[in-house]
């Protein structure tokens, strides 16, 4: 029988073939297969696996948190670094990114000789980010000490062993001891610093966000941003006795502040926000922002010595060695740039912050001076915001679920301050906050839109916080407004009233939070002008932008000194105070007015007449001062000039105790409850008819029998005033001194 041939040759032929020719294919097409097999293998997943592995490491290494890697590559020869999917995650915050790259460029030429703080210089490093995340959701070392502090079980943080004690300690203590030579060896050899080899770093992040809160918040503030590019430097301190300033500059695009409703949260949210944007309440938002942060890292405290103050005194750059270190925060907004606040976000702030800053109602400790050899101290941390374009301020305000507001517009110039201490005095600590709005604008959402003019507000808030958390607080606010024109109606009182309202709280007032705090006011007008609607039946038509309504006007060159605090008293003092007044050109009594002014003002003399010295001076004095709307040519009348005015309104109260039949009334105070109700007890005249302050004989009191409360009202007027027009009718009303029993 013939043998079958096949087309397809068997592994025995084809071997017994391969070794008559002495060929090598079997070995190329495996090596091909290989090679196939390692390509995608390094193209797929070769940066998985060594991310999968240094997962592991670094988990195994860092015990206080938990690191994922989703992938890890890197290029020698371009000095590239490429990760994906990085998780940071602890306790108390997570940081999230979904990729990007690190490049540095070694190929650049190392200068050991060039300057240590040179902003130009190469950039060797390089950092991509893109989808970029930090949430801070909670404090638990904080919230640890509180508990150790208050006594109670270790249930967030728990305790550590005595070994890990021990090595925490010596940890300590090997860094207070390297703490000197660390900073001499910086500042004697600086090529040996890593900032001679990498002088700047540039950072790209594209769409980053903020976060801080958690499920048991009713709110999370987050800050959005869809660019920022940020550029990392040093350069020489603000006084040579430091080592060097950290400097961050950046420009962030489109940045949004937010109150966003938290996810699974677990309480009632009934307090809805006036006004919900997107995701949530818009806080802040800016098409772009500037940011300019700088930092100096403090030096040692130098030793005096009768040598250097010779050379200190000798030497008028030395002066600068007494300027602390620096540390703040500038921010620049630049066009788009709208502010909303107001009562509701006021509330989400405050939860905020007590959850993220708890208090631990202890008396603080006074900041030590550091001692020579010590590190320097920072004093204050300055942030400064400023506006380079034209801006609006929202505020608003809920009644009967309707949405109220006070729209502001604000223009280029404007800026904010505020310093924050990081010492305890004695006294305490006081943050300070000032700034100024200018070219301001304001409406109301009422009919009547019109609200104040403004070429200036400037204002200057001070706090005096006391070590004692539940001593008196003392705050105090001034404001100087500059040519302001108010427009006042009567349904104003109405609309600031709900705004005030809105504001307080509806929660009953607690004993063991209670802090007694009052604002001391002082507000300034420079150039003032105060537009009241005098139209009968107070009916003011708002359906036409043409001027149908009767205005009565009052004009001041100064008023100052509004004083405010929880005494109940207001004081107010005015210079150059004028009233004026306007009739529409449809009201029947116009031009028997203007024939009165005529005739009666003194100022004005027929053009028969000769005009004397006293009157040339006078039209001189009137002229010079700043109208903005009652000018002359406009029609407004002036009816009444006075150079002082000054108004005390003094409030008298008594309180009356609630006459319950509960025995705790009759019972003494405690002493706690005598220490804070001090300021609460009644006077001597109630102590005269029986009534005790400590309550050791409290009985039941009769209202009948307490004195009734006093209102004083009086108004002084400087003796040189001017009754122009309708002299005797302004006369017998302004004109007053009351005082009554309420």
């Amino acid at each position: 029988m013939e043998r079958n041939e096949s087309i397809v040759p068997s592994i025995t032929q084809l071997e017994h073939f391969l070794t008559e020719h002495n060929s090598n294919v079997v070995w190329l097409l495996v090596a091909t297969i290989l090679s196939c097999g390692w390509i995608i293998y390094l193209t797929y997943y070769n940066s998985r696996n060594i991310g999968l592995i240094l997962t592991l490491v670094l988990n195994r290494l860092h015990k206080n948190g938990y690191i994922h890697i989703g992938s890890f590559s890197f290029s020698v020869l371009s000095g590239k670094i490429m990760v994906r999917e990085i998780y940071y995650i602890t306790e108390d915050m997570s940081i999230r990114i979904q990729d990007g790259f690190i490049i540095f460029r070694w190929w650049k030429m190392y200068n050991p000789k060039q300057k240590q703080h040179d902003p130009k210089a190469e950039t060797r490093l390089y950092i991509m980010v893109n989808d970029f995340e930090f949430h801070v959701y909670n404090r638990s070392d904080l919230y640890g000490q509180l508990q150790e502090l208050f006594g109670l079980d270790p249930t967030i943080i728990p305790p550590k062993k005595e070994d890990e004690k021990t090595r925490e300690n010596g940890r300590e203590q090997a860094h207070t001891n390297l703490e000197s030579v660390k900073v001499k060896s910086e500042s004697h050899d600086p090529s040996s610093s890593w900032r001679s080899l990498i002088p700047v770093i540039k950072v790209n992040v594209s769409t980053g966000r903020l976060a801080f809160g958690n499920h048991y918040q009713p709110q999370t503030l987050c800050i959005n941003f869809d660019d920022a590019f940020l550029t990392y430097t040093t350069k020489p301190p603000s006084s040579h006795l430091d080592q060097f300033m950290h400097i961050v500059k950046g420009k962030l695009e489109n940045v949004r502040v937010m109150l966003v409703p938290s996810p699974r949260y677990v309480g009632l949210q009934n307090d809805e926000p006036p006004r919900l944007m997107g995701e949530g309440f818009v806080v802040m938002q800016s098409n772009d922002v500037d940011i300019y942060y700088y930092m100096d890292e403090p030096g040692l405290v130098p030793e005096e010595t009768e040598e250097s103050n010779e050379e200190e005194a000798s030497n008028e750059d030395s002066k600068l060695q007494d300027l602390p270190p620096c540390w703040g925060l500038d921010i620049v907004c630049g066009k788009g740039t709208d502010f909303n606040y107001g009562p509701w976000a006021d509330r989400q702030r405050d939860c905020l912050w007590k959850f993220f800053f708890p208090p631990d109602y202890q008396v603080m400790k006074v900041s030590e001076v550091p001692q020579a050899g010590k590190p320097r101290q920072i004093l204050a941390f300055e942030l400064r915001m400023n506006i380079i374009a034209d801006a609006t301020i929202d505020l608003l305000f809920t009644k009967n679920r309707e949405t109220n507001a006070v729209h502001v517009n604000v223009g280029a110039g404007s800026y904010l301050e505020v310093n924050i201490p990081m010492t305890v005095a004695e006294n305490g600590y006081s943050p300070t906050i000032k700034g100024q709005l200018l070219h301001i604008d304001a409406t109301s959402s009422m009919q009547y839109r019109t609200l104040l003019e403004a070429e200036m507000l400037a204002f200057h808030i001070n706090a005096c916080y006391p070590r004692i958390w539940n001593m008196p607080q003392t705050w105090q606010c001034e404001v100087e407004v500059y040519k302001a024109t108010y427009h006042f109606i009567f349904a104003q009182k109405s609309f600031f009233t709900d705004l005030i309202q809105d504001w307080s709280s509806d929660s009953a007032p607690d004993i063991f939070s209670f802090v007694p705090y009052s604002w001391n006011f002082k507000i300034m007008f420079h150039q003032f002008e105060m537009l009241w609607a005098a139209n009968q039946h107070n009916w003011i038509d708002c359906s036409t932008k043409q001027q149908e309504n009767g205005i009565f006007a009052t004009a001041l060159k100064l008023f100052d000194n509004i004083v405010w605090n929880l005494t109940f008293i207001l004081f107010l003092q005015g210079e150059g105070l004028d009233l004026h007044l306007l009739l529409p050109d449809c009201h029947p009594s116009k031009y028997s007015l203007f024939m009165l002014v005529k005739d009666c003002h003194p100022n004005k003399l027929n053009p028969e007449s000769c005009v004397s010295a006293d009157s040339q001076s006078g039209q001189k004095q009137s002229k010079l001062r700043w109208r903005n709307v009652t000018q002359e040519e406009a029609g407004w009348v002036e009816c009444w000039t006075v150079p002082s005015v000054m108004l005390t309104i003094d409030y008298v109260w008594h309180p009356i105790y609630p006459q319950k039949a509960d025995e705790q009334l009759k019972q003494s105070l405690s002493e706690m409850e005598e220490s804070v109700l001090s300021a609460l007890r009644p006077s001597q005249k109630m102590t005269d008819k029986g009534i005790s302050p400590s309550g050791s004989s409290r009985q039941p009191v009769d209202p009948s029998e307490l004195p009734p409360d006093k209102l004083r009202v009086e108004l002084e007027l400087s003796p040189d005033s001017q009754m122009t027009l309708y002299g005797p009718l302004l006369k017998a009303f302004l004109s007053i001194k009351v005082e009554r029993s309420l």
